[in-house]
């Protein structure tokens, strides 16, 4: 578990403390009788919160000028205290009036209620661990190397369902993984996964070992977590985490320990063994094939291009 601080610990009942923002102002980390809070002030009381924003033990709650986010069961202050920043993250801009500020809130708080509102189980498949231990090595690989983390985080799109996993700058990179006890077999889900007209693609394939000596995906984000300084940057991430489909928080998630054993890089060119939508007669889609990365040494380069300037 991250070892993050409460910040509402040793608060006394009923009172407030400056939340650090960067456009807005009144925005308080407060406590109202037992219950901890963010709370936002505005200068009217021209508006309302949507009745259909519900989400588990949280509760928006609006009084004259103010709205109160309010845990109602201080014990989960953690995944309390990330959705929090992420929603004010998501209002700490210029808005024309406090109108739209609520509305953006809003917004953001309805993605989290759709997240929350999954049922994440205690057996998390191995195909989605395994996945995302890939695209979390990838990160930690690239903060290790001295990578911007924020721009890191905005150039993974694989918790977004996209067609890579990671869209940087100036390349696109595609992650697979294979247990090496099955072979070197990856499976290529989508005809656009293998396609990019516009930048340069780029597959990356994980060979894995189960070891109870190896790390877990919980081990990875905690190590991710570790290196943001910024708690903004960790509430991001905790939000990819969960669109992925894996609940950070949940302690009876059974959770396998990977060993990386090598890392094979490939530059997708017009000859490399794929499908793509150009190959397809219409009326097809939804194409899923296996590739034998053995048969595709012509392809492997020594490393992926840099992304972008570091820092």
């Amino acid at each position: 578990m991250i070892n993050t601080e409460n910040p509402w610990k040793g608060m006394p009942t009923n009172s407030k403390r400056l939340f650090p923002t960067k456009i807005i102002n009144n925005v308080y980390i407060s406590t109202i009788i037992k219950n901890y809070v963010f709370s936002i002030f505005l200068e009217t009381e021209d508006f309302s919160l949507s009745s259909n924003l519900k989400i588990n033990g949280i509760l928006f709650k609006k009084n004259k000028n103010e709205i109160h986010i309010v845990l109602t069961d201080n014990s989960n202050w953690q995944l309390f205290h990330y959705l929090g920043i992420d929603l004010i993250k998501s209002i700490d801009k210029h808005f024309p009036s406090d109108i739209e500020l609520v509305r953006q809130l809003e917004y953001r708080a309805f993605q989290w209620q759709e997240l929350l509102k999954k049922k994440y189980s205690a057996d998390m498949p191995l195909t989605l661990q395994i996945g995302l231990f890939s695209e979390i090595a990838t990160i930690i690989e690239s903060i290790k190397i001295g990578y911007n983390p924020e721009r890191i985080l905005q150039a993974w799109t694989g918790p977004d369902k996209a067609k890579q996993d990671f869209n940087f700058d100036n390349i696109l990179l595609e992650l697979k993984s294979y247990s090496l006890e099955k072979g070197p077999l990856v499976t290529i889900t989508s005809e656009y996964q293998l396609y990019s007209p516009e930048k340069p693609l780029y597959l990356c394939c994980y060979a894995l070992t189960f070891s109870e000596i190896g790390n877990t995906i919980k081990q990875q984000s905690n190590f991710v977590l570790s290196r943001f300084s910024d708690i903004s940057l960790k509430s991001e991430f905790i939000k990819k985490l969960f669109e992925y489909g894996y609940d950070y928080f949940n302690p009876d998630q059974k959770l396998i320990s990977f060993i990386i054993e090598s890392i094979l890089n490939y530059k997708i060119s017009e000859n490399f063994p794929k499908i793509t939508p150009t190959d397809l007669t219409d009326g097809l889609s939804d194409v899923r094939y296996k590739i034998n990365i053995s048969k595709c040494s012509s392809f492997l380069i020594n490393k992926i291009p840099d992304y972008y300037v570091i820092n």
